[in-house]
C-alpha cells in the first residue's frame, strides 16, 4: 500500500483529482461549482500540486452522494492509481454524512493510498492531528442539513395548515402564484398536456411506456402524475397509513373529473401484477443485502403474475440493464449453490 502524507508539509508533487458537489443540478450559490473550483485552484498552486485533469462531479444530496454512480466511479479510479489526493472545494461539498466519510476514508480511500482534502478547511484525512477537525466538520455539516430537513417539513406542515398547500415543486399542469403565499394554482398554459396522459392512459390498451414514447416524458414521471390526487382536486400531506387528504381550491371542477379519475384506478389496478396480500410463508433470504454495482439498493417488489417473487432496480443505470425487475430465483440459485458447498471443519 502506498504511503499516505501525514501532513500538508508531505504532499508537494502528488496528483490530485477534483471532487465537486451540488446539491442539485443547475445550484450556483457562493458554493456553486466554479466557487469550489477556485478553491482547489489556489491549493493545487499554493502547494505545488500536479493537476490530472479528473473532475468527478455530482448533482446530489450530500446526505446520499455515498451511494451515486460518481462516487463509485472516483472510487474506482482511486484504486486504480489514478490519483493521490481527491479535493474537496469546501468541507460541505463532500458529503454531508459523518459515518459514510469514515467508511469511505477508512475502507476505500486510505487502502488504495489516496486522502481526502477539504481546502477551505486546510483537513487532510490521513494527518493524525486532523482527525478530530475532520469528525467535527463532517459531524456538523451532518447537522445542518438535520436540521434544515426539521425546518422544511415544519413549513410544509404550516403550508398546508394555513393555506392548504401541500408545498414542493408543482406538477406539470400547475405553477405557483408569483406573490406570497406562492400557492399552487391551475397552470392553463400546460395543464391540457396532463390531462391528455389521464384520457390516452384511461383508454386501457397501451402501457405507460407506450405514453411516454409518445408524449415525449419518462414512464416513471407518468406513473407519478396518474397517481397524483392534485389533478383531481385533493392536496395530501404525507403517504401511506399517515396520508391526510384536504379538498384543494379546483375541486369543484378539477382538471381530471372524479370519471376520469376512476377509470385510470381501474386501469392502474387491472395491470398491477402481485398487487395483492403477501404470501405469509414467504421467506426473502436476501432481503435487504442486495446492491447494484452503481450503489442503488435493490427492494422487494412484490410478485410477477405467476407469484414468483421479484426485486426492483430503483432508478435507470447502464451496469443494470433495461428489464427493472427480476425474480428472486436470479440471486438465490446461485448463492444457495454456494451455500451448499460450504463445508464445515471442526
Amino acid at each position: 500500500m502506498k504511503r499516505l502524507p501525514r501532513s500538508l508539509d508531505e504532499i508537494r508533487g502528488l496528483r490530485v483529482a477534483r471532487w465537486i458537489r451540488e446539491s442539485t443540478a443547475g445550484q450556483y450559490d457562493r458554493y456553486g461549482p466554479a466557487s469550489q473550483r477556485e478553491q482547489q485552484d489556489r491549493f493545487i498552486e499554493r502547494h505545488g500540486l500536479v493537476d490530472t485533469g479528473l473532475v468527478f462531479q455530482v448533482a446530489q444530496s450530500g446526505t446520499t452522494v455515498w451511494r451515486s454512480p460518481t462516487m463509485n466511479e472516483m472510487l474506482a479510479a482511486a484504486k486504480a492509481g489514478a490519483f493521490d489526493l481527491i479535493l474537496a472545494g469546501y468541507s460541505d461539498r463532500w458529503q454531508r454524512n459523518l459515518r459514510r466519510t469514515l467508511e469511505l476514508l477508512e475502507d476505500h480511500l486510505h487502502p488504495a493510498g489516496v486522502a481526502l482534502v477539504m481546502c477551505d478547511r486546510r483537513i487532510l484525512s490521513s494527518d493524525p492531528h486532523d482527525r478530530d477537525e475532520l469528525v467535527a466538520e463532517s459531524a456538523a455539516a451532518e447537522r445542518y442539513t438535520l436540521r434544515l430537513a426539521e425546518r422544511v417539513t415544519d413549513g410544509y406542515a404550516a403550508k398546508f395548515d394555513r393555506h392548504g398547500d401541500q408545498a414542493g415543486n408543482p406538477p406539470l399542469g400547475f405553477q405557483r402564484l408569483a406573490e406570497p403565499p406562492y400557492t399552487l394554482e391551475v397552470d392553463p398554459a400546460t395543464i391540457d398536456h396532463a390531462i391528455a396522459l389521464f384520457e390516452r392512459y384511461a383508454v386501457g390498451t397501451i402501457s405507460i411506456e407506450q405514453v411516454g414514447r409518445e408524449s415525449g416524458l419518462e414512464p416513471d414521471r407518468i406513473r407519478y402524475i396518474l397517481r397524483n390526487p392534485l389533478y383531481n382536486g385533493w392536496i395530501r400531506r404525507h403517504r401511506g397509513a399517515g396520508e391526510t387528504r384536504r379538498p384543494a381550491a379546483w375541486r369543484s371542477n378539477p382538471p381530471v373529473s372524479d370519471e376520469l379519475w376512476a377509470r385510470v384506478e381501474d386501469v392502474r389496478r387491472s395491470k398491477t401484477q402481485g398487487g395483492g396480500p403477501r404470501r405469509s410463508g414467504h421467506l426473502d433470504l436476501l432481503g435487504g443485502l442486495l446492491e447494484c454495482v452503481c450503489g442503488r439498493r435493490l427492494r422487494s417488489d412484490g410478485t410477477f403474475g405467476d407469484g414468483r417473487h421479484r426485486k426492483l432496480h430503483p432508478g435507470p443505470c447502464d451496469a443494470w440493464g433495461p428489464q427493472a425487475r427480476y425474480g428472486d430465483e436470479t440471486w438465490e440459485v446461485p448463492v444457495l449453490a454456494q451455500v451448499a458447498g460450504l463445508t464445515l471443519d471442526d
